[in-house]
């Protein structure tokens, strides 16, 4: 690990021990040489910490969660980390319903943009394609933590980070704020088994 090292984080979701529910990918830049392999359960604390555990089913679990190196080149290894963190909502839900959160960067244009699936959002907390307002805090309030954690001018930016990774330019656009969507997301690749 070194300074400017760019990582892709991976949290798995899955339903008991069984099938993959959802995944969730987050970019982040290294700063001092912090220990990528805590951030992981960090993001899960800030999920539980600040109720969102309570829209997404009770019978997924967190349990693994994987980083990569991915630029400087050449790609790392995937290492795969133990986590742990139960969700709480009730167990009715429709696997291929996800929230978005956006994160904004303070550079213009298709490649500084990018965005976060966690789903699958529990039925109880949409309506006719649009999240509750419960649900809409609790992800705003993560988005928020996270932003104030590893965005720009956040408190922990000396040891990583967080933004968007363009392949294409292969540039990293640091985060300077971040936004959850009303509507609920179709999570397509996404959907237990595909594209995983």
């Amino acid at each position: 690990m070194a300074a400017n090292d760019i990582w892709e984080v991976v949290l798995r979701g899955r339903f008991g021990s069984g099938q993959i529910a959802s995944y969730s990918v987050f970019h982040f830049k290294e700063g001092s040489g912090a220990a990528i392999s805590t951030v992981p359960q960090a993001i899960l604390d800030l999920i539980d910490s600040n109720g969102v555990d309570g829209i997404l089913p009770n019978s997924m679990v967190y349990t693994e969660a994987s980083y990569a190196k991915i630029s400087p080149a050449p790609r790392g290894p995937q290492i795969i980390v133990g986590v742990t963190k139960a969700m709480s909502g009730s167990d009715t839900y429709v696997p291929q319903c996800a929230s978005v959160v956006k994160c904004i960067t303070a550079t213009g244009g298709r490649s500084a943009r990018g965005r976060t699936y966690l789903g699958p959002i529990i039925e109880g907390e949409m309506d006719k394609g649009v999240l509750s307002s419960g649900a809409q805090g609790a992800l705003k309030d993560w988005a928020d933590a996270m932003v104030a954690k590893w965005g720009v001018g956040g408190t922990n930016v000396s040891e990583f980070t967080m933004g968007i990774w363009s392949r294409k330019l292969s540039l990293f656009y640091p985060i300077t704020a971040a936004a959850r969507r009303t509507t609920v997301y179709t999570q397509r690749r996404r959907v237990a088994g595909v594209g995983i």
